[in-house]
């Protein structure tokens, strides 16, 4: 056997010599399948983030639930 023949293939080597260089069509599937991930990743956010209906429990039992605010109207002269 020759020292050719003996050499060690790297990950490297071997990706290269079996899908070739990173080209033109290995970035245009990256960035179609990145597009999808992160719209998914958003609508992720979108759930956990704005559609979570706060635990409030009026404590006064008239509605305001701690506005200071809510009653300014009505108290003044």
């Amino acid at each position: 056997m020759s020292t050719e023949a003996r050499r060690r293939v790297s990950i490297d080597d071997a990706l290269v010599w079996h899908a070739g260089e990173f080209g033109r069509w290995h970035l245009r599937h990256f960035v179609l399948v990145s597009s999808a991930w992160l719209l998914e990743a958003l609508h992720t956010m979108v759930i956990i983030f704005a559609d979570r209906e706060p635990a409030m429990v009026c404590a006064a039992g008239d509605g305001r639930c701690g506005d200071r605010y809510a009653g300014a109207s009505s108290t003044v002269a």
